[in-house]
This record gives C-alpha cells, structure tokens and sequence, in this order.
C-alpha cells in the first residue's frame, strides 16, 4: 500500500497522481490511501497510525505548505519513519526542502535540484510527461500488490434457482427502454454486435447456463474501446427488444458509487414497492423476487467490483443480464461469459471516422491509417481523431502533433485517449477548454443535468443558458463529451483527463456551491435544508461538494439537521440520508453527532411503506415519509434528554419541522415510540412563530398541532 503524505493546499496534485495511479488501482497492482480529513490543527486520529503500518511506500507531495504543517512535520512524518515505510519525495512546489535532514537523505523519485519543482513546469505537455516518469519511479519502488488480497470480500452467491435457463422467444412487441443511453453520432455496427447478441438470448455455455440462475454476458477490455457502446447497440437491437418485451433497463455503476441507492431506484422503475430493503444483500433479494417472471434485459455498465456485480445478479429463469467491466475477474465472480473486446481493426478504424466524417473509407488519406496507429486503434480515441478532423484540422496536422507528443503518457493504459483529447482541445477557443475543464467538479458515471451546468457556467462565467448550450453542443460536436436530452455524461476517461489537468479543484466545488447557495433565502446560505425540491442533482450530491470544498462545518451543521434530514427522508428515503451521513463520517471520522444520527436513522427512520419514487417530488402529508419522520424527531429529541444528540441541548418551546412546500395541516399523527422512562401518552402542542429555533436542532414551525404518543 502506498501511503499519500500531503498539505491539504497541494489536493490539486493528489487527484493528478490518483488519475495516472488509477489503472493499477484497478488492477489491484497498487492500493493508495489519501488522508482526506486530517489536517493541521486537528487531533491526532488514530486510523492514520493504522494506515501507516499497513503502507510500504509513502509518497510524500513536498512544498512549502508540505513543510510549514506542524502535523506532518511533527507526526505524520516522524510515525512514517518510525514504522519503516520507505518514503518516496516528490517536489511539487518550490521550498527549501534541502534543510530537512529526513527529506535530504532520502531518494527521490525524481532530481528536484536539476528537475525544479513540478508547480514551475508551465507547459502542460511537460508536466505531463514528468507526472508519467515519477509514477514509474513510484512503481519501481513500490512492491506489487497481492492481487486477490488487496479485493474487497464479495457478496454471498445468489441462492441457486431450481429451474434452468429458459429460451427467450421472439414476440410481436419490443421492450421499452429505460435508462440506455443513445448511441453515438456516426455509430458503426462493430464486429462482435452479432456475437454478444446471440450470447445473451443463448441458454447455453459457461457456469451460468448450468446452475440455472442468470444467464449473464460480461463484455471487458481496456478503456475507450468501446464496451459501453457495444452494450447500448445490443439495447437498442430491434430483435433484442422483441424478446424482452418487459423491458430494456441501464444501470450505471462505476467506481465511487452507491450500490443499495442504485439497486432502490432500480427497484422503484419496475414496481417493487411492498417493502424498502436495508442493505445490498436484502435489495439483492427483493430484485430477484420482482424479475423472477419478467422477461427483461439487464444492462450494469461499468462494473468495477465483484459485490457490484453480484449485486445485480437479479434475473429470472427468462431474463438476462449483460455487464461491461474492465476487470473479468469481477465478472467471473458472477458467474458471467466473458467476451473480449478488442481494439479495432484497421479497416473498422477506418470505417468509424468515415461515419463521423459522412463520408465513404476509400476517401479517408493514407496518414489518417498512421494517425489510427499513433492512438492504438482505441475506438474512442479514434472518434476523437475524427471529430478533430470535422472541426477543421487536417489528418497531416493531426499525425504531426501525435508523433511529437507520442512520448508524454508512453505506455500508460490511458495515452491513447489522452492523446487524442489533448489534440481535440488544441482546436477550441481557451475559454471554452477552461469552462470544460471545470466540469471536473461533477463526478464520473453521473448523468449531469443541463439545468445544473447551466446554473455552474451562469454564476462562474456569466453565461445565459443559450450561450451554455452552444458550448456544450461545440464540446459534443468534438467528442470529448456526450450530449442528451437530459443531460450531459462523460466516458470515464474523458473525465480522467479533467481531472489530470483541471484547476483547483476544491476552488471548483467551493464555485458549484455557491452558484446554489443563490437559490437560499438571504441571510440563510447554509441552511441547505431550504433548497427547492426542483433540484434533484445538489439533492443527491450535495454532501459530496461540500466534503470536497473544504466545507467541514457546514457539512456537519447540514448531516446533522433535522430540518435537512427529514428532507432528505421525504424526497429519497431513509437510504438517502443514510448515505449523506457515512459520507459526512469519511470526512468527519470523530464527530460524535455523526454516528448518533446514523443510529438515529437506522433504528428509526425505516418507515413500513414504499420510498417516495422521483415523480412524487412533492409529496403530502399523509404520503410523504419526511412528513411523518418530523414529529418523530421531535418527540425524540425532547422526550428524553439521554436521547439527544451529542453537545446539543434542544428545547422544549413548541416548534418542529416542517416541510417548505408542504406544510403539515392541522391534523392529529399518533406515532408509537417505545419510551420506557415515561410509557403514558406524552402531548405536545406544536404553535406557529416566525422564526423559532431550539438550538439549531429545530429549524421552522408550522400551523396546527400534532399529538404524540411516546
């Protein structure tokens, strides 16, 4: 394991390291561990001395705030040397590291005193170019990882069905299609279309066939190849969707993702609303009890794990399911049929810039053959090469800077589509690379709503919304991202290059937030529980670009809300608030109020009904699960002081929460708590005022009174 000893101010350098590191973190060659919470002036936490023993490498980020941090210097870098854990510095930012006796003698990966530091390489090609070299120094240093050891333990197996695999016949009528993405302008039917096709109606071949569960295609290979694109063709097939007629449903996985709030959504889409599971293996089961009849394809995109895949090891005897993943190991623990993707051949290189091009192969020139060469054949690559060419530049031109650049990523699993991205950018206006560049701030596998750029681009770039859109549509025109109806998305690697040349990217995060912050009452910018339900994407991510900001106390102010979390109930479950607060505890680790409310949560806040599903964004007070969970709360919180969250002391003075649109009206809610102190009915009169707040745990009133039986 390598250890990431850094200065929270140096954060821009880590994510460069973490792109270039990430293909053998994926591999489980190399496992990195960031400290992303404790920083100077905070205690000393224990998990980190835990971390330090397990590492064999630290890579050590060195300037001057390196070395101005009196928690580093004074115990991160001591415990480090102490244990033995050999230290790899890197100068990122000029400093007079020559007067630290324990950086003086150790062994660089890199000659700061010949090389400078990295923060002084202006040229972006060059910088790049040394980030590669000192990640094989790194590698060199740094012993190889386990493999299997380094794998999460996966899901237990699926319960095995009694019954085999049934034939999937062909029917009058298609499936509809939920979630599949469109395909890509210029699509060419690839080679293996027919094959992967026939192997997912097949009964036959591989483990899958004969325990008789899920007949499952696994579609793998290295990035930008194309798997994504060959699973959407097979969704979109005509002949597919006629012996699916259920339907046709897309789950998008990847790598940093919620597995339960994927398989909950996933289970709202095809009705299954009699109970809301708990944990991935419960969600697991009820999925297979939904689909045990349903002729449906299943389409998991981007699987990085075995407990993802397994997770979704959900069909029926006449159901399928197909996965794209780069790792076939993960597949193969789900019992899936591997079939490898390739690069593309020359002639089908040829034949899919001609289709973005509209024009026939034979008029492609012989240096547009060498330009495919220089980029591997990588089919996303050679999209890139192609839209650079609509755009104006020539195949000369474009061959010319490939070859002058061929030595910057080397033989890194990401240069060929880096490269290629490179090159695309060099065409576009500078404001417009710096404004895609800052969509680095949205995560990877994330369907990005036009409303939300729109909203970024207006406050960081004063843009109206038709400016916005002609930006994006240019971006998309270039291929270097996707551009729907309903949002924006980004091929993983395309968001991997954002984040190797983006700027600061907590600046970024600290920018998104604040473009929502306008939609706050004034005076109130932190009060994120008043966001307008209309905005489901800062709903769902708000958590994370407060973490990532540098937000710690508004994000342990907002977990920990109850105004916020019976928000957050009311519009996602109580999955959702679960989910914000085990964010809030990776940032947070030793905020007591954290695991109160997480406990809180659990035992509390699983009502016995369905989750409230997207289109009921507005919900009732005899509907909606926050609606109920607020009194709930209150009567909590102030029916039993040992009950109370940690360092705050509620009131008794009558108010509660409630929620901004949908006022709970007079009304008489009986909600059975067991309460062994005090077993006779408790009442509490609830009255309005204007602004009442029991010690920032209750944020609001409303009219009426509510009767609690505690």
């Amino acid at each position: 394991m390598v250890f990431v000893s850094y200065s929270h101010c140096d954060a821009q350098w880590v994510q460069r390291f973490r792109v270039l590191l990430n293909p053998l973190v994926r591999r489980k060659r190399l496992r990195l561990w960031v400290d992303t919470e404790i920083r100077v002036g905070n205690q000393w936490h224990p998990d980190i001395l835990t971390m330090i023993k397990q590492s064999s490498v630290a890579l050590l980020l060195v300037s001057a705030d390196y070395l101005g941090s009196d928690f580093i210097m004074d115990h991160e870098l001591p415990a480090l040397i102490k244990q033995g854990v050999r230290l790899a510095p890197v100068l990122v930012g000029e400093c007079l590291w020559q007067h630290v006796p324990e950086l003086e003698r150790v062994q660089w990966l890199h000659d700061p005193g010949r090389e400078g530091a990295l923060n002084l390489l202006g040229d972006q090609p060059a910088r790049d170019r040394q980030l590669r070299l000192i990640c094989e120094q790194l590698m060199a240093v740094a012993p190889e990882g386990p493999g299997d050891a380094l794998r999460t333990p996966p899901m237990p197996p699926a319960a095995a069905d009694s019954s085999p695999v049934a034939v999937v016949q062909a029917g009058s009528v298609g499936g509809e299609l939920w979630g599949v993405p469109a395909l890509p302008p210029g699509y060419l039917a690839r080679e293996e279309l027919a094959a992967v096709i026939a192997a997912v109606i097949s009964v036959e071949g591989g483990a899958v066939g004969l325990t008789g569960e899920v007949s499952a295609i696994g579609l793998h290979g290295q990035g930008g190849i194309g798997k994504t694109v060959l699973a959407a063709a097979v969704a979109h097939d005509e002949g597919i969707r006629c012996r699916f007629p259920d339907g046709v449903y897309w789950v998008a996985v990847g790598e940093k993702t919620d597995v339960l709030g994927i398989q909950l959504e996933l289970l709202t889409r095809l009705g299954g609303r009699e109970r809301v599971p708990r944990t991935v293996v419960e969600a697991r089961e009820a999925l297979r009890e939904v689909l045990a009849q349903r002729r449906v394809l299943l389409v998991v995109d981007d699987v990085w794990s075995d407990t993802a895949a397994l997770a979704f090891q959900v069909t029926g005897p006449r159901g399928r399911v197909l996965y794209t993943s780069r790792d076939p190991q993960a597949l193969t623990a789900a019992g899936a049929r591997l079939h490898l993707v390739d690069v593309l051949s020359p002639q089908a290189a040829r034949a899919l810039a001609a289709a973005i091009l509209d024009i026939p192969p034979s008029v492609l020139p012989p240096v547009a053959d060498r330009a495919f060469a220089e980029v591997g054949y990588v089919a996303l690559a050679v999209a890139l090469l192609a839209a650079a060419v609509r755009g104006g530049q020539s195949w000369e031109a474009i061959h010319i800077d490939l070859r002058r650049d061929a030595g910057i990523f080397g033989d890194h699993p990401y240069a060929n589509t880096f490269k290629a991205m490179q090159l695309s950018l060099t065409a576009l206006p500078t404001e417009v690379v710096e404004a895609l560049l800052s969509l680095a701030v949205f995560p990877s596998d994330t369907q990005i709503p036009l409303a939300a750029i729109t909203r970024y681009w207006a406050h960081t770039r004063g843009h109206s919304p038709q400016q916005t859109k002609r930006d994006l549509e240019a971006l998309a025109a270039a291929n270097l991202l996707r551009l729907e109806a309903n949002g924006v998305g980004f091929h993983d690697l395309q968001h991997e290059y954002l984040l190797l040349h983006a700027p600061t990217l907590t600046l970024l995060h600290a920018e998104l937030l604040n473009a929502y912050r306008a939609l706050l009452p004034a005076g109130k910018h932190d009060q994120w529980w008043r966001l307008p339900l209309e905005e489901p994407y800062i709903w769902e991510h708000l958590t994370a670009h407060l973490g990532a900001a540098g937000e710690r106390r508004v994000l342990a102010h907002t977990v920990t809300d109850p105004a916020y979390l019976t928000q957050r109930i009311t519009i996602g479950g109580a999955n959702a608030a679960e989910t914000d607060l085990s964010h809030a505890t990776t940032v947070l680790p030793t905020d007591e109020r954290l695991r109160w409310w997480q406990d809180w949560i659990t035992r509390h806040a699983h009502p016995p009904r369905p989750p409230v599903t997207p289109s009921d964004r507005l919900p009732t007070a005899t509907t909606s699960s926050g609606s109920a969970i607020a009194p709930t709360m209150l009567a909590w919180l102030t029916a039993d002081p040992s009950r109370q969250p940690p360092r705050q002391q509620p009131q008794t003075t009558a108010n509660t929460l409630r929620h901004p649109q949908s006022p709970i009206p007079p009304a008489c809610h009986t909600l059975s708590t067991p309460h062994e102190a005090n077993p006779e009915p408790q009442d509490f009169r609830l009255f309005t005022s204007t602004e009442t707040f029991c010690s920032g745990i209750l944020s609001e009133t409303f009219e009426g009174s509510v009767k609690l039986t505690v």
